[in-house]
């Protein structure tokens, strides 16, 4: 296990990641230019926990703030007797 590796390829799959290139398509990439495919599924298989922690996050943050938002009460107005809209009141 190099980290000098494991960073570069962690860079490597961020960066391209951003540009909306797919997991695979970068890995046949690194493939392609001899790198070992150990290397690269273990980060692959780091940036995947990362990004399956960072979705629980989300989860949990939306649901902690549908908790906390407040109740709103709408009371439906009073309508008057048949009486009362005849004669006021």
């Amino acid at each position: 296990m190099d980290k000098q590796i494991d960073r570069f390829l962690l860079d490597y799959f961020n960066k391209n990641m951003k540009k909306r290139y797919k997991i695979e398509d970068l890995k046949l990439i690194l493939l392609s230019q001899k790198y070992l495919r150990s290397d690269i599924d273990r980060v692959i298989a780091i940036i995947r926990e990362k990004s399956k922690k960072e979705q629980e996050e989300k989860v949990l943050r939306e649901k902690k703030a549908i908790e906390e938002r407040p109740i709103e009460i709408i009371e439906e107005p009073k309508k008057k007797g048949f009486f009362r809209r005849i004669f006021g009141g």
